[in-house]
């Protein structure tokens, strides 16, 4: 304004205001806690069970008088008896269709037969899913086909027959696995990610469309009946549960507009801040994810002091810090586990394989190879890897120091000296 005012400048002045560098956003408005349409259907897949069943509960709070629930089990189950009687006591007309969303032709008869005596579709939410979870090392072509299927196909099969229709929201329920990664979830991790370029497509189309990359939800769906997995994202990626209130909370205050892609989920940022996809300015918002991260002395010296240690002598350290976070994780003794039996026949699966490896990465700065880290590998084994990686690490900061000090004798001093000879005398300062 002060140039403006100056009229020094000459044509336009622009004003610019980066929200990224500012850390300022407005606060959306929200777009699915307002009323639905009462005289409007809206369609819900997996709604008869776990969370598609809350986010049924949900629309009927919100509005909805008429409800699509689809399930491949149908009435089957005990739940889903239960949660049909109770949206009828609140006065939801319900419509229970018995099909796989992933099967086109049952769907088309669906849409076609089935959904022409209720009023006009406003709205669905895809929450089909299932779990089939493996590292992309030992999957099958099954579990990812199971997955694409319920998920991946059913989404496009959903997009499809509504591409016509004038609907207020096209929702699918999405995994913050597909922002941080998961190893142990790679099929999972793929489904999901087709769901989300699904929606930005159908925003491209000017077609509504939006993806929800939920945290683990823990006091309702497929977590409760896979306990393991909510564990294994624990340990592995420090998350946290949430409650189905929460994420449909979130969901009702989410904002509107061109966002084809939210997230929402609780998580250790310390514990990840390393990892490379954060340095995206997708994470510019997170102040943990900026800060600074010093690995602190002690881990500094204790790694130092390994390294002053015989060869053999910094494995069998290493061996035994291994053998104690494996017997914390599997609830064994230390001395059950031997030194030459693979991890394997210890009773380590390949998802602990991946939650060792990152404690690995996570207390001595080194990453091991998936291919180091097979069940098929020894306490012993993984251990000569880690210490291989220190003694490379400490070889390659070496050659760095001498190429420094070579370079300011020449340049600053104008004498040449043999890289040899500097490499003797900072060993001889070390010791």
């Amino acid at each position: 304004f002060r140039d403006m005012q100056r009229g020094k400048h000459v044509g336009k002045l622009v004003i610019e205001f980066d929200e990224l560098t500012n850390k300022v956003r407005t606060q959306p408005v929200g777009q699915y806690g307002v009323a639905l349409d009462p005289d409007a259907s809206y369609l819900v897949t997996g709604g008869l069970a776990g969370f598609g069943l809350a986010t049924a509960f949900r629309l009927q709070q919100n509005g909805a008088r008429y409800l699509v629930l689809i399930s491949r089990s149908g009435l089957d189950r005990e739940e889903a008896r239960l949660g049909v009687q109770q949206l009828q006591a609140l006065g939801v007309t319900v419509k229970v269709v018995r099909a796989d969303v992933s099967d086109i032709e049952r769907m088309r008869e669906v849409f076609s037969t089935e959904l022409v005596d209720i009023p006009p579709l406003k709205g669905l939410v895809h929450s089909a899913a299932v779990l089939d979870d493996s590292t992309i090392a030992n999957i099958e072509i099954e579990q990812i086909n199971t997955l694409l299927q319920a998920k991946a196909m059913g989404a496009w099969n959903l997009h499809r027959l509504t591409e016509s229709m004038d609907l207020d929201f096209f929702t699918m329920y999405s995994s913050v696995t597909t922002l941080l990664g998961n190893p142990g979830q790679v099929n999972y991790v793929a489904a999901n990610t087709v769901l989300e370029s699904l929606a930005r497509c159908r925003k491209a189309q000017g077609l509504a469309a939006t993806t929800y990359g939920w945290g683990p939800i823990a006091d309702t769906g497929m977590l409760t009946r896979n306990p393991e997995v909510l564990t294994s994202l624990k340990q592995v990626m420090r998350i946290t549960e949430l409650r189905s209130e929460q994420a449909l909370d979130f969901m009702d205050n989410s904002p509107s507009g061109n966002y084809a892609n939210l997230f929402y989920f609780n998580l250790d940022w310390g514990r990840v801040k390393q990892l490379n996809y954060l340095k995206s300015t997708f994470f510019n918002w997170i102040d943990e994810v900026n800060s600074s991260e010093n690995r602190s002395a002690d881990d500094v010296v204790s790694i130092r002091e390994i390294m002053s240690l015989p060869h053999d002598e910094a494995i069998g350290v290493i061996a035994l810090a291994l053998k104690q976070e494996i017997s914390f994780s599997m609830k064994i003794s230390v001395e059950s586990i031997e030194d030459s039996t693979s991890i394997a026949d210890i009773g380590v699966d390949s998802l602990m394989a991946v939650e060792l490896g990152l404690w690995i990465e996570s207390t001595y700065g080194v990453k091991v190879s998936s291919f180091a880290m097979s069940v098929s590998s020894t306490v012993i084994s993984i251990a000569e890897k880690i210490v291989e990686s220190f003694s490379a690490k400490q070889t390659d900061v070496e050659d760095q120091q001498v190429s420094e000090i070579l370079y300011v004798m020449k340049e600053k001093h104008g004498v040449i000296y043999d890289s040899d000879k500097v490499k003797e005398a900072l060993a001889e300062v070390g010791e």
